[in-house]
């Protein structure tokens, strides 16, 4: 699983998550109708986006796919009541799944371990063929 989450599919599904979390509090937040609205149109963009990180994950971790395949559209269902529920008895639960949302986008966008690797491997190589004397 950790190599997963290092892939293009492992970021791919946690940008969806990060939307559809990030879209719920913002939901929870702006009551309705306006909260329709989002959900309507921020939700397929999850899903989208977790169909996609599905199909990228199956060519190399075959075994979270079929999990994700199996799991997503339940949890992303329960998810829906879930911030229905938010949207017209606790409004406050939005701030969470925004903060929660915000998490997850930050781990969906870092950069890669081997990026960061090479542009030290550059600099290194910069300073070492630009030192004095040389």
């Amino acid at each position: 699983m950790k190599d997963f989450v290092r892939t293009t599919g492992g970021r791919l599904v946690a940008l969806a998550v990060a939307v559809a979390l990030i879209a719920g509090g913002a939901a929870a937040l702006l009551h309705e109708p306006s909260a329709t609205w989002v959900v309507a149109l921020a939700f397929p963009v999850a899903v989208a986006l977790g169909f996609v990180g599905v199909a990228y994950a199956s060519l190399d971790h075959w075994d979270v796919a079929v999990g994700l395949a199996l799991s997503l559209p339940w949890v992303l269902f329960l998810y829906v009541i879930g911030v229905g529920l938010a949207v017209s008895l606790a409004p406050v639960v939005g701030y969470v799944l925004a903060v929660l949302g915000a998490g997850a986008l930050a781990f969906a966008l870092r950069p890669a371990e081997r990026l960061i690797a090479t542009k030290r491997e550059n600099a290194a190589a910069l300073d070492t063929a630009h030192a004095p004397g040389r």
